[in-house]
């Protein structure tokens, strides 16, 4: 009996030892895992409120992308390290484009972009940084009234200041069959758009609309 357990217990070692063998034969071919590529060609462009980050797909050697980490904050770090960044968002996915939403308007903000692998290895080298001034949110104008007090003019009241960027496409004046109304002139004071139409342009029992 004590022969038996003698040679149950050198196989034992015998297994141990051939277990800690296997395991470093599971690292990748060629040694160490080898970090994705920099991230080059990115640009940046404003939106409301917002940033809108695009760039060229990065290579992993090894391995495939599964994601970027985008950089970012109100100060430059061009010669610095991208740690000093104000913060920091992982874009979970292989598209080369990502935008970061609730950016101060008027502010100018920096970015910077790296590539994740599988093995979450991170690009050694931060991409050229980019720069840009988020755009402040659209107004919602909404017309509060119109009135047709002289014959040749027509004053619409709107919710807040108006400044016209294109006179022609400013506003349209349609009648209950469908024909619209000759604007000649549109002019814009504070929240006020005045129309100028042509005398005698609304006939009776029509209804018209300011659009």
């Amino acid at each position: 009996m004590k022969h038996i357990k003698k040679s149950f217990t050198y196989l034992f070692i015998g297994i141990f030892f051939l277990q800690i063998s296997i395991i470093p034969q599971g690292s990748a071919e060629g040694g160490e895992n080898i970090p994705p590529g920099m991230v080059e060609g990115l640009k940046v462009t404003a939106d409301s409120g917002a940033a809108k980050l695009d760039w060229k797909v990065s290579e992993d050697e090894d391995g495939y992308l599964i994601g970027y980490k985008i950089y970012y904050g109100t100060k430059s770090v061009v010669n610095g390290d991208a740690s000093e960044y104000d913060a920091e968002i992982i874009s979970e996915s292989s598209r080369p484009t990502f935008t970061i939403q609730n950016l101060a308007p008027g502010e100018e903000y920096y970015f910077s972009v790296t590539a994740i692998d599988d093995t979450h290895y991170e690009s050694t080298s931060y991409s050229s940084e980019v720069s840009v001034v988020p755009l402040a949110a659209a107004k919602e104008f909404v017309a509060v009234s119109a009135d047709h007090t002289e014959e040749s003019i027509v004053r619409i009241t709107m919710s807040d200041d108006v400044t016209l960027t294109s006179e022609f496409d400013a506003v349209f004046i349609e009648s209950s069959n469908g024909e619209d109304i000759f604007i000649a002139n549109i002019s814009a004071v504070g929240p006020e758009i005045i129309l100028e139409i042509e005398d005698d342009a609304f006939k009776p029992g029509q209804q018209y609309t300011v659009m």
